[in-house]
């Protein structure tokens, strides 16, 4: 005798709506909540690994400065002036190469800056002939049309 089947729950339509819509509501209350605590904690965790990588960049870089100090302190102190000319041309080539990748990045950068100013002439002359456009349509007839 199963007892699920003798149950008849009969309401009205109005309560049942009014049901649904208090069921849709909480779900979406508690839905709502809990992304929000999961935008909060990935967003904290978005601001350690900010941290983390801005604290290991900067490591990096003291370390890459107390090599170069060392390398210095080595090339200046070395006996064989063809082993410190060694050094000196390859600190001068770094430096070089260092300032070449600085100018072509400046270039890459006016480059893209020149490419989005046209862009936009472009697009603002597109812009231009279509409202002429429209209001040429939607303007008053000449007596030629």
């Amino acid at each position: 005798m199963p007892l699920a089947a003798d149950l008849v729950v009969r309401l009205p339509p109005v309560l049942v709506v009014i049901y649904v819509l208090a069921i849709v509501i909480w779900y979406e209350l508690l839905r709502f909540a809990l992304m929000r605590r999961v935008a909060k904690r990935r967003s904290g965790k978005a601001e350690r690994n900010e941290f983390e990588e801005w604290r290991r960049e900067q490591s990096e870089l003291a370390q890459v400065r107390r090599e170069a100090a060392e390398q210095e302190a080595a090339e200046e102190s070395e006996p064989d002036p063809a082993r410190r000319y060694y050094y000196i041309a390859r600190r001068t080539a770094r430096a070089e190469r260092d300032a070449a990748v600085e100018r072509a990045r400046e270039a890459v950068e006016e480059a893209i800056e020149r490419i989005e100013r046209r862009h936009r002439e472009i697009e603002d002359a597109l812009d231009h002939d279509e409202s002429e456009r429209i209001r040429r349509r939607s303007g008053p007839p000449t007596e030629g049309d």
